[in-house]
């Protein structure tokens, strides 16, 4: 489990990792997501240590509507220079994780592919 910018949160509830672009240090013992939309942010990602960074929207996505998706090219160009895992992530499902396997991927992350009605 990932929580995102609480790291009290994290540290009480056992997570795994903690979600933040903050160049705060990650305390010891937990992962260190970032999310990256573009060249610049996968950088930032780099630069602060990240443990894993996910590339999004690769799709379109439901908790986003209206949001421009950055498509398997885009996406491909960004995964393939990053110097952190890649999770895809926006639109996910596992067709779609399975279809991205050229891309070296180290997994991909949903939201509503995972919630109880699409399951």
């Amino acid at each position: 489990m990932i929580v995102a910018g609480a790291t009290r949160l994290a540290l009480s509830s056992g997570a795994d990792g903690l979600h933040m672009r903050s160049p705060h240090r990650t305390p010891r013992g937990l992962l260190r997501t970032v999310a990256a939309h573009n060249a610049v942010e996968l950088r930032l990602a780099e630069r602060i240590g990240a443990n894993l960074v996910f590339i999004s929207p690769l799709f379109t996505t439901g908790s986003h509507p209206g949001g421009r998706a950055l498509g398997r090219s885009r996406f491909g160009h960004l995964a393939s220079r990053s110097r952190v895992p890649v999770i895809a992530l926006g639109g996910m499902n596992a067709q779609r994780a399975r279809s991205l396997s050229r891309f070296g991927i180290y997994g991909w992350a949903a939201i509503d592919a995972l919630t109880p009605e699409s399951l």
